[in-house]
């Protein structure tokens, strides 16, 4: 543009300076002041739950974002428990094993340099009796599947609001088989693995069903062991995965859901499987395989919010009636839109999406107090209600609007269209007048 623009920068003790022109801009003089420090910042601290453990205790992976933080680390304490001083270059740490007993848990983060810089979290209550599946109200000794009379799809039983269907074992081959589960008392000699009774798989597989659950799984484990022959894996309804053993799982490629496998020292290849995402349903099989301790993390939804509503009437129309626009804020809601309803009227299912909605006609009677009540179509306990004052439609009569068209010039004169809104009129007709003329 012919012009000659750019950033100048100065270094050193600055007190004053001086800038001129004969045709010069300059903006964004910005100082640095050499005893200035940015405060110390902690935000978006997040904690993540790692499934029970087979003693009923679990383990925590705790994040958070830090800005001009000091150089000796942050400390993390809750419930009472002093949890140590970690770096921040450590970030995200590990902490437990915790008692999941029914505690409440919370966490704070502070800035071991800077003691006001902190931040803390209100997690949940975590309870490993009422989040695993573990086979204890089984009979020892008892066979589901072909020895019992079963099929495919059959409900094998149901515990902690899970439901465990019997299915069909794929080999690699693409055969496929129906055997039987055998619940057998724990041993093996793996007791840091297997509690009370576990699940002997042979020739079949066991499908989890999470759906039933009042909140989202967001992961689940399981210890296992495997004797021998092939095993089956499929996450959310997904391909069944054929695999020697569940070390290979970490080879997998499933959406949105990531897996780990640790291994324990023993004769065959056992430990404990880990699945992070969103869990609907997993299925395992196995030829000679044996699993306990199906323990799973869910994630509270955050309650649907109806809020901030507000029914504004539209002018009254010619015929005595009028319109409302509705409108307010929502969080967390359902899918299937929301509903309106009051005075015994259904107003019908509109979309958020929608927002503002028009309802009417409405009667302007001056005497109806008129109530609207919006209800989440998914979460009927999700609602809010608004009422407005009576609109009187009926008051003076008048004539709005009157316009007149010159439509033609004849030798007889002007021809007009004339045009109006009559308000509140009887029903009687009109006089027409032009220039205080009488027309009729």
């Amino acid at each position: 543009n012919g012009l000659v623009y750019g950033w100048a920068f100065l270094e050193g003790p600055i007190e004053t300076l001086l800038i001129g022109g004969q045709e010069l801009a300059i903006d964004n003089v910005c100082p640095s002041l050499a005893d200035f420090t940015p405060p110390c910042q902690l935000s978006e601290l997040t904690v993540v739950q790692a499934p029970c453990q087979d003693n009923d205790s679990f383990f925590v992976d705790l994040d958070l974002i830090y800005q001009n933080v000091g150089v000796s680390g942050f400390s993390v304490q809750g419930n009472g428990n002093d949890y140590g001083i970690f770096e921040y270059a450590d970030l995200p740490v590990t902490l437990g094993p915790l008692p999941g007993d029914g505690t409440f848990y919370e966490f704070v983060v502070q800035d071991v340099d800077h003691p006001d810089c902190s931040i803390a979290i209100d997690y949940a209550v975590v309870d490993c009796d009422e989040s695993c599946v573990q086979l204890e109200d089984l009979p020892a000794g008892t066979y589901y599947g072909t020895e019992s009379g079963q099929s495919p799809g059959d409900l094998m039983f149901s515990e902690n609001g899970v439901d465990i269907f019997l299915d069909e074992f794929m080999y690699s081959n693409g055969n496929t088989g129906f055997m039987n589960v055998y619940v057998d008392e724990a041993g093996f000699g793996y007791p840091s693995l297997f509690t009370a009774n576990t699940a002997f798989m042979g020739n079949i597989s066991m499908l989890y069903d999470f759906s039933g659950l009042a909140d989202p799984v967001v992961s689940v484990s399981f210890a296992f062991a495997h004797g021998g022959g092939e095993n089956n894996f499929a996450v959310n309804g997904g391909t069944v995965f054929v695999v020697n053993d569940f070390t290979e799982l970490t080879l997998l490629t499933i959406p949105n859901v990531s897996i780990d496998v640790v291994t324990t020292p023993f004769a065959l290849i056992a430990g404990y499987v880990t699945l992070t995402g969103n869990i609907e349903s997993l299925l395992i099989g196995g030829q000679e395989l044996i699993i306990d301790n199906i323990c799973f993390v869910t994630a509270t939804q955050p309650a649907c919010e109806i809020f901030d509503l507000v029914v504004e009437p539209q002018p009254c129309t010619p015929n005595g009636v009028f319109f409302v626009d509705l409108d307010f804020q929502y969080q967390n809601v359902g899918s299937n839109g929301f509903s309106v309803h009051g005075n015994g009227n259904d107003y019908g299912v509109f979309g958020y999406d929608e927002l503002p909605v028009t309802l009417g006609p409405l009667s302007g009677d001056g005497t109806t107090v008129w109530e609207f009540v919006v209800t989440d179509v998914d979460f009927p306990d999700c609602s809010n209600f608004a009422v407005i004052d009576p609109v009187d439609c009926q008051g003076d009569c008048g004539i709005h609007d009157l316009s007149a068209e010159l439509l033609q010039v004849t030798s007889n004169g002007l021809k007009f269209l004339i045009n109006f809104i009559p308000v509140n009129t009887q029903g009687s007709g009109f006089d027409l007048f032009f220039n205080d003329d009488y027309i009729g």
